[in-house]
């Protein structure tokens, strides 16, 4: 309790002052980038401040649980639903498509709706697969975190909905290069 006291101390001594060069002794000395800190304590203010002050919005950082290894500040903000702060980091070009050494991406680590949203607006793929061949909707709903219903039925409905809209097309297209290989090969059929 008292490193994480000190840790924020320093991180809101360097973000005010503006220091970029300790960033990476932080960082170091307390294993974690003071951007996962801010991201993790929910710290709005200070994540645009870091951000403000160019810190790489995809910087990974190393926990001593290799399940959490590599994981980027998006994929903080997605577990814990700060949507307002996956905003932040996705404008300032953290990638919705990241993946930690367990091959999750942020939308893996979510089970809140609004985030998932956001992140699916910007590009996270649903069909994503992470090193145990799961995808966020299998996730989610094998996840021990507390997703909804409404969550699981909202990811099931745009995975159905992409599926579709997939099929439809493949439909398109095989039409289409059906139609195309008849007119350039003068083939005709006749209906009986």
């Amino acid at each position: 309790m008292l490193r994480e006291k000190q840790n924020k101390l320093i991180i809101l001594s360097v973000a005010l002052i503006g220091v970029l060069s300790c960033f990476n002794i932080v960082a170091m000395e307390g294993e974690r980038h003071p951007l996962h800190v801010a991201v993790e304590d929910g710290d709005v203010e200070l994540v645009e401040k870091l951000i403000a002050n160019h810190v790489n919005a995809d910087k990974r950082c190393a926990y001593v649980n290799a399940k959490e290894d590599g994981l980027a500040p998006l994929h903080l903000a997605a577990r814990y639903g700060y949507t307002q702060i996956a905003s932040k980091l996705i404008v300032a070009g953290a990638e919705v498509t990241a993946r930690c050494l367990m091959g999750m991406t942020p939308l893996h680590h979510t089970d809140d709706q609004k985030t998932a949203e956001l992140l699916v607006s910007k590009g996270a793929n649903l069909f994503a697969f992470d090193v145990g061949n799961r995808t966020p909707l299998e996730h989610a709903t094998t996840s021990e975190h507390a997703t909804t219903s409404e969550y699981v039925s909202w990811l099931k409905e745009r995975v159905a909905s992409i599926v579709q809209e997939k099929r439809q097309k493949l439909e398109e297209d095989a039409k289409s290069a059906f139609k195309k290989f008849n007119q350039e090969n003068n083939v005709r059929w006749f209906e009986l």
